[in-house]
């Protein structure tokens, strides 16, 4: 990702006009079969935890 590759697990995020957003995921498709394969939970749950926990404070 920070070679300006799109990311393989979907585990970093960034601050986007809408709130916290992934930064790009390189072929979504097989996301959870890739992330599966490592042990972590399906992105939908972890995005789900993410964003429970990264929301935007009043200014």
């Amino acid at each position: 990702m920070h070679q300006g590759r799109p990311q393989i697990y979907g585990t970093q995020y960034t601050w986007g006009p809408n709130g916290v957003q992934p930064y790009l995921i390189a072929d979504r498709e097989q996301l959870d079969t890739r992330r599966t394969a490592v042990g972590l939970l399906p992105y939908a749950e972890y995005d789900a935890v993410i964003r429970l926990h990264y929301i935007p404070l009043p200014v």
